[in-house]
């Protein structure tokens, strides 16, 4: 009975080795030192490590948190490290976006651009224009007397800042090999006052092109406006990233703009859950959709000839 004991630990010894020397192999690297389980946290970290952006255009849709609607905010950067901000969410917005631009090494803005002026476009630029220099201002110049706007202009006004104001067919560059073209707004009424609706089809539509990608960002336009840019671009519109207009509501998607502009991704910017419609329609579509209240943070780089999406999670 002893020597049958002894031998069943033996066993369990040689066996217990052998485990041990499986496991120190199958966490071990080339270089022999153990290699640590990814965290949560270094998944998070990638849409801030800045290091990978080099020689790529670059575009960060920010996650933007708030009880009620965020808004938009979109930085873009070109290969050179010129930047390009386009909107700033809600005014609860401007301390997030402050920390988000910190963390990313953003001290200042190249470019601003305002695409209408509805408070959850706007907002976070009364934080952001106070905490760091912005180069050019753009915005369609869409007169609307609110007190946003109004001291929207005002604080512009106080810290300097020009604003060019843009229109269709208007162009410029973010360094030397991106190009920001205008779609959308043409002819804008001298009136007082405007509905939301107006305001929305008279948002700033760009296309951004680096080399062989294209980027179609449509703001808060709605199906009408949708429309007439398929009249006047027509394949113009194709694009290797669409934005979904108006945060993915109904209002806007129809299912021509969508076929024309042809995306192989989509970006929804919404926190409000009232996308779920119009995600579940771009899927059926065969379209790779993200969105900011899904997917968290969004990555996207192109090298000039094709196109990644990382969503990060936060």
């Amino acid at each position: 009975m002893e020597s049958i004991t002894r031998t069943h630990l033996l066993k369990l010894c040689v066996f217990a080795s052998i485990l041990l020397v499986g496991f120190i192999v199958l966490t071990q690297g080339d270089e022999g030192t153990i290699v640590p389980e990814a965290s949560a946290e270094d998944d998070v970290g990638a849409f801030f490590q800045v290091d990978a952006d080099h020689e790529l255009l670059t575009v960060r849709y920010f996650n933007l948190k708030d009880k009620e609607k965020s808004g938009d905010s979109i930085l873009i950067k070109s290969p050179e490290g010129k930047t390009l901000l386009i909107d700033s969410g809600n005014v609860n917005m401007g301390d997030q976006l402050n920390e988000l631009l910190d963390r990313l090494g953003v001290e200042s803005l190249d470019y601003a651009v305002a695409t209408h002026p509805h408070h959850d476009h706007i907002g976070g630029f009364f934080s952001l224009i106070s905490s760091r220099g912005i180069d050019h201002f753009y915005m369609p110049e869409i007169p609307v007397v609110s007190k946003v706007n109004q001291a929207f202009h005002q604080l512009l006004a106080k810290r300097q800042i020009h604003v060019d104001y843009l229109k269709k067919g208007d162009t410029f560059k973010l360094g030397s090999q991106v190009e920001i073209e205008v779609l959308n707004p043409g002819e804008i009424l001298n009136k007082k006052k405007w509905s939301t609706k107006q305001i929305n089809q008279l948002a700033l539509v760009l296309k951004v092109t680096y080399q062989n990608n294209t980027f179609l960002l449509a703001s808060d336009i709605y199906k009408p406006t949708e429309a007439k840019l398929i009249e006047e671009y027509g394949i113009k519109l194709q694009a290797d990233v669409l934005h979904i207009p108006h945060h993915g509501h109904r209002t806007s998607s129809s299912k021509d703009f969508i076929e024309m502009a042809n995306p192989k991704y989509a970006i929804i910017s919404s926190n409000t859950s009232n996308w779920k419609k119009v995600y579940k329609r771009l899927v059926g579509q065969g379209i790779d959709v993200y969105v900011t209240e899904k997917d968290g943070h969004i990555y996207i780089r192109s090298d000039g000839s094709s196109v990644e999406v990382s969503p990060d999670g936060n």
